[in-house]
């Protein structure tokens, strides 16, 4: 199970040699989520990801949005309404600062946070009825940005089972230029665009001078 990386278990990440040289930061996030609604529509679900990653102040800011897309054409059993329960694995300092779906913000019993085997989870509820679409979008900080040169890089676990995802993930740098990416990445004036489907865990990163 493990060798097929069917476990379920949190992948612990480290840096990559050759980020390594500079101070070298690794951020990870491990999205899972279990059907609720006692159908079996998982099969028309369709998930794309954006995860903008802001470098530029004192804190390393992340917002990651999920837009989901129920594809099924009715109600009736075994379909109908996908009912989701997102998990967000996290490194242990990161701290929520909000978290939405469809604009509407949560708090309360719509939104978990807690610490679980040295780790933060972030637990969100969200419904997608047939032909719908449902919008989550989550923000949290995590490490201070270093003052000189230094490394990011994002780890992207891919749950077991859940199907192919297209991703966008951005880092906004205004203060430092890129000199090593990986992979390759849309170079802006002050971001990097990670533009890829997930088809396994995603490891990507820069070196800023």
């Amino acid at each position: 199970m493990r060798k097929l990386e069917w476990s379920g278990e949190v992948i612990n990440p480290v840096c990559p040699t050759q980020f390594s040289p500079l101070t070298c930061l690794v951020d990870q996030v491990f999205q899972v989520e279990a059907n609720i609604s006692l159908n079996r529509v998982n099969a028309y679900v369709r998930r794309e990801v954006r995860h903008d990653i802001d470098l530029g102040g004192e804190k390393v800011t992340h917002t990651r949005t999920i837009t989901l897309k129920n594809n099924a054409p009715s109600q009736g059993w075994p379909l109908g309404t996908y009912k989701a329960y997102f998990r967000f694995v996290l490194d242990e300092e990161a701290q929520p600062t909000g978290a939405a779906v469809n604009g509407k913000k949560l708090a309360g019993e719509s939104l978990a946070v807690y610490s679980e085997r040295g780790r933060k989870v972030v637990g969100v509820p969200v419904a997608v009825p047939p032909q719908g679409t449902a919008t989550l979008e989550l923000s949290y900080v995590t490490e201070t940005v270093p003052v000189g040169p230094f490394s990011y890089l994002l780890f992207d676990q891919k749950q077991a089972g859940v199907a192919n995802t297209p991703i966008t993930i951005t880092f906004y740098n205004p203060d430092h230029e890129p000199t090593l990416i990986a992979p390759t990445a849309k170079v802006y004036d002050n971001s990097l665009e990670f533009s890829l489907t997930q088809t396994d865990h995603l490891f990507v990163g820069a070196s800023f001078q």
